[in-house]
């Protein structure tokens, strides 16, 4: 994850001196590096992504998870008492955002389940602590392995949960590779519109505007990340 800073703007001073707002600073810049960038501009980009996106497929959850996520992922970083450095460019908030959107996606949303994107970004945390301590000899980032782990953990255990309704998790299935027929039957708008989803998927979202949102959000931090996205998109 990036640790390049930003120039400081009017936003980045307010933050420094109120600690509400170098908290909300924080979080956004967990849901920024997600992709790389320790942004506020960023992540609040990309929350707007996201909302619009849940909110367009009538999934508000998505949107109020990662928004939980972010937070409670971020938070357990200051209780835990990570690394000063860590916390403030984000490194304890992307792993928790993306627990956050990836199981409202799956499950409905009950009490129960919320209970899980809380419990699951606090674990997320915890895993990015120690995998980060693990790897710090070789100076290898943890990456978002820390939510694929806690995430499948949850999922797999949930078809033992009691009570508990799955809403949004397929029937394993062998993948199959696509026909040219299929590929072909894209066609030209198709074929645009997937190179914004593709990059709206990286939230799990569905969307045209999520992906120009989060292209956007990229560009106002890198130009060129906001392109080579796009490009590895198509």
């Amino acid at each position: 994850m990036t640790q390049a800073t930003e120039p400081k703007n009017a936003w980045a001073k307010a933050a420094e001196s109120n600690p509400v707002l170098h908290f909300a600073d924080v979080c956004l810049r967990g849901a920024g590096q997600v992709m790389f960038q320790n942004s506020a501009w960023t992540g609040l980009f990309f929350l707007l992504g996201i909302f619009w996106g849940a909110y367009a497929a009538r999934m508000p959850a998505v949107a109020w998870g990662a928004v939980v996520g972010v937070i409670v992922g971020t938070a357990s970083a200051y209780m835990l008492r990570a690394p000063r450095a860590d916390i403030n460019i984000g490194l304890h908030g992307y792993n928790g955002i993306l627990v956050g959107c990836a199981l409202p996606s799956f499950f409905d949303p009950t009490l129960v389940m919320w209970v899980l994107v809380a419990a699951g970004a606090f674990f997320s945390t915890v895993i990015m602590m120690a995998v980060s301590r693990f790897m710090k000899t070789w100076k290898v980032s943890a990456m978002t392995g820390p939510f694929v782990f806690t995430t499948w953990f949850i999922m797999l255990a949930a078809y033992n949960f009691a009570h508990f309704k799955i809403a949004g998790l397929p029937h394993p299935v062998m993948p199959a590779q696509p026909g040219m027929a299929e590929v072909t039957a894209l066609g030209v708008g198709g074929f645009w519109t997937a190179t914004f989803t593709g990059v709206s998927q990286v939230f799990l979202i569905n969307n045209v505007i999520t992906g120009i949102l989060f292209l956007i959000g990229l560009a106002g931090s890198a130009i060129p990340a906001a392109v080579f996205a796009w490009c590895g998109s198509v």
